[in-house]
């Protein structure tokens, strides 16, 4: 009687699948010689699987949570997040006021280094605070205090009819669009603020007979989003070319978050009501854009006249918009009695010609 092969376990060295090919199985002879065979195959096999998951699986795993974490932590212009403060937002472009500032929502100051109102450590602070902070960006004119004026009085096109000291861009030319985009917007963004409201889009108004101006507005705000992807943009008086297209094939409106818009029912020089027949149809204007999917906020100017902003602030609720109202140089923050919670219908008379396809504003 032949001997019978005692079975013996096999040591299966993980750490060392490329180097232990001896590997002993139960069984014997050919059979073992067979399992052995088909064993490696399956270990080898295994072994570039795993080196398949490492290299193509966990580098997709990663972008996805850091993406993941990314829109979890942008800055957001949702009804959750103004609801946690007493009021929905403010413009504001004088310095100091911190503890004020920190009631509102959404707060719009000048960040820029040469108007030296707010460090960094104000922004962190502000933004600690639950409140989200964007950035005043002139796009289409420049003041001569701001650090870059040197770089942008070569762009020129004149004064500034009713702001001293300050002078119309040349959108139309290339290195004025550079100095926005690589130069001013990164200084902002490096303080940490979470977006930019964009002021003088309506710039191209002031030259009609210059098309490259209004195609250089556009290709600035494009330029941003791609620079800034995750960062908010609001463009103020910018409705007349919100339609325009932009480099890539979409629109201007679809590069923005939001539409801000000025002396929607107010104004200033004196402080005053716009007629009432011209700010609504206004108003139907930004309501089409509302539907859209943007957010309309309304800056409007009463000084310090309580029943004047108390008119603004009805006309703009009952469209659904987000309303506040200041003084003519934006250098004071109005807690509006009436405002607090003003993200939530405030009642009042809706505005007159005030239904869009036969549904009433704020329905």
């Amino acid at each position: 009687m032949g001997k019978v092969n005692e079975p013996r376990l096999a040591p299966f060295f993980l750490n060392n699948l490329g180097k232990n090919r001896h590997i002993l199985f139960l069984g014997s002879g050919r059979k073992q010689s067979k399992n052995a065979r088909s064993y490696y195959l399956m270990l080898r096999l295994g072994k570039k699987l795993i080196l398949y998951l490492f290299v193509f699986f966990l580098p997709v795993l990663l972008v996805s949570l850091i993406l993941f974490w990314r829109e979890r932590n942008a800055p957001s212009l949702s009804a959750a997040k103004r609801n946690e403060k007493q009021f929905d937002w403010v413009s504001y472009y004088g310095s100091g006021n911190l503890a004020m500032l920190s009631r509102f929502g959404l707060i719009d100051i000048d960040a820029g280094d040469s108007a030296g109102n707010y460090t960094t450590a104000d922004i962190s602070g502000l933004k600690s605070s639950g409140s989200v902070v964007v950035s005043y960006l002139n796009i289409g004119a420049c003041e001569t205090f701001r650090s870059y004026w040197n770089q942008a009085r070569a762009f020129s096109l004149g004064a500034y009819q009713g702001w001293p000291g300050e002078f119309w861009m040349d959108a139309g030319n290339p290195g004025w669009r550079d100095l926005i985009v690589d130069t001013v917007a990164p200084r902002l963004a490096v303080k940490g603020v979470q977006g930019f409201c964009l002021d003088n889009i309506e710039l191209f108004q002031q030259f009609p007979n210059r098309p490259d101006i209004r195609a250089g507005i556009v290709d600035i705000v494009y330029r941003l989003r791609q620079k800034y992807p995750r960062m908010l943009i609001i463009a103020q008086n910018g409705i007349d070319i919100l339609n325009d297209p932009g480099p890539d094939g979409r629109q201007f409106w679809q590069y923005i978050n939001a539409e801000a818009h000025e002396e929607v029912s107010s104004t200033y020089d004196p402080y005053r009501k716009i007629d009432t027949a011209v700010s609504s149809a206004l108003i139907d204007r930004l309501s089409a854009w509302k539907v859209k999917g943007l957010l309309v906020y309304t800056l409007d100017y009463a000084g310090d006249n309580s029943g004047l902003a108390g008119y603004d602030y009805r006309r703009s609720l009952a469209a659904g918009f987000h309303p506040y109202v200041s003084n003519k140089d934006l250098n004071k923050v109005y807690l509006w009695r009436f405002a607090a919670g003003s993200d939530r219908y405030f009642p009042g008379p809706a505005p007159a010609a005030a239904t869009r396809a036969g549904q009433p504003y704020g329905a």
